[in-house]
């Protein structure tokens, strides 16, 4: 029987073709500092596309995308053009910790990205004339306000990072202080802000922004503890109140106030709600108090207290109960009973009057105190402004003073003055030193502020940078 014929062998498969591999894209980590008005960025990493640099799609943070394009690429570096800065910065756009993910579009069914966010830069602030600062108790709450055509900053994040508020574009001056124990009492150039209250005043008519110090338009504002009923006193304006967070506000000029005046610091009591209001008028017009969050208000008078002079600071104690004010070429008057009456405290204390008093700022019971003044020194006051001394050693005796903060408990003090240091003090004044750790020395320091502990501090330069510390001055970080 003859054999069938061998089957047919099956044809060999032919192996599949190996997919090469894709290449993975990494960012590098960086936390180089970048001016907030930057027109680029480079990014450093591994496996962009050199041949199509706009394949590399970047997603910045900190608000600058979109707008960010891949404008030049190698393997390992990325050219990336940041949208323009807007005259009006808005609230998305933020400086601190920038964060960056590359996706490569040409690689891939649907592209290779590099994964989670990574730093890849520190977006600083711009250089403003900082005219104020502040800090809620914790030092978690960070405010800075600029002048000359500027805007209203805040940080929720103890100063890690800050965007723009809503505020409009205006000659801002601000001042801080506080008047509870959760706050430390900033005095300002001018301004004023209580424990947990902020005190902003904007210039009617923005002039064009100018390099040039000026001492006239001081304004203040001041928020209460929740940030919903909000003061608002206007150099050449009215004062203003709002009662839905600055969402609006109404002019007081029909409670017993002026319709108009050279308003130059207002301060809210804590304690009792801010149901304590006190304002000062520069240039002659006296001081202001209202004890009905601003329903009413009464000129103080009598006993000698100057209703024409040139009031320059004003501070309020927690409860309302202690007002202290400064008069340019005057005195510093004090009031023990919510502004019913005061009297002149300086001069008989020991410290010098008639003197250029520029600031004052309290602790929040307003047993502790410190003026400074024009061309002078800072006095400072351990029994509410019956006696006073000259702080120092170190603190010069003649300085162009711009800020000064106190804790909440009193022992520290901290101020500024231009074109010299940051001058700090961990006794009330009785002893005193200057900034270390980084911050510049012999430059025009124009602001400070700081939290009840006064640990965490915030100091401003004109036209320059913001720095930080954490830690009472021993080091200080650029923001």
């Amino acid at each position: 029987m003859q054999k069938p014929p061998p089957l047919p062998k099956p044809p060999t498969p032919t192996p599949p073709t190996p997919t090469p591999p894709v290449e993975p894209v990494a960012v590098s980590r960086s936390a180089a500092a970048l001016a907030f008005d930057a027109a680029t960025l480079t990014i450093s990493g591994a496996g962009f596309d050199a041949a199509s640099p706009q394949a590399n799609v970047v997603v910045l943070g900190n608000g600058l995308s979109p707008g960010a394009v891949v404008v030049a690429a190698t393997a390992t570096q990325l050219t990336v053009s940041l949208p323009a800065s807007s005259p009006t910065p808005t609230p998305a756009r933020s400086t601190g910790p920038l964060t960056a993910v590359v996706t490569v579009a040409s690689r891939g069914s649907s592209g290779v990205s590099s994964g989670a966010p990574v730093q890849v830069a520190t977006v600083l602030l711009p250089l403003l004339n900082w005219r104020g600062a502040g800090a809620s108790g914790d030092g978690s709450r960070l405010f800075l306000a600029a002048n000359a055509n500027g805007t209203v900053w805040r940080s929720l994040d103890g100063g890690v990072s800050f965007s723009p508020t809503t505020a409009p574009i205006r000659n801002w001056q601000v001042r801080f202080s506080s008047s509870s124990s959760s706050f430390f009492f900033f005095c300002f150039f001018f301004f004023h802000l209580l424990v947990s209250h902020l005190l902003i005043t904007p210039h009617p008519t923005p002039p064009p922004p100018s390099t040039t110090k000026k001492q006239t338009n001081k304004k203040s504002v001041s928020a209460d503890a929740t940030g919903t009923n909000v003061a608002a006193a206007a150099y050449g304006d009215a004062l203003y109140l709002s009662s839905d967070g600055g969402a609006s506000f109404r002019a007081l000029s029909g409670s017993g106030l002026p319709a108009s005046s050279n308003w130059g610091s207002v301060s809210i009591s804590a304690a009792d709600g801010g149901a304590t209001v006190a304002a000062a008028v520069q240039g002659g017009g006296g001081l202001w108090v209202s004890r009905d969050t601003g329903a009413s208000f009464q000129l103080v008078a009598g006993g000698g207290v100057p209703t024409a002079a040139d009031w320059r600071s004003v501070a309020v104690s927690a409860d309302g109960s202690k007002i202290v004010g400064v008069v340019r070429s005057g005195d510093i008057w004090r009031s023990t009973n919510g502004g019913t009456t005061m009297s002149a405290v300086g001069g008989a204390g020991g410290a010098p009057a008639p003197a250029a008093w520029r600031y004052v700022c309290s602790s929040a019971t307003g047993q502790s105190l410190a003026a400074a003044a024009s061309g002078g020194a800072i006095w400072v006051s351990r029994d509410s402004g019956t006696s006073w001394s000259q702080a120092g050693p170190t603190a010069p005796a003649v300085a162009s003073w711009s800020g000064c903060a106190l804790s909440a408990d009193g022992l520290r003090l901290a101020a500024t003055a231009n074109n010299d240091n940051i001058f700090l003090s961990a006794d009330g004044g009785t002893t005193t030193g200057g900034q270390t750790g980084g911050a510049p020395a012999a430059t025009d320091w124009y602001s400070i502020a700081g939290s009840a502990s006064g640990q965490k501090l915030i100091a401003g330069i004109f036209f320059g940078n913001v720095w930080v510390s954490s830690d009472a001055g021993v080091s200080w970080e650029i923001r």
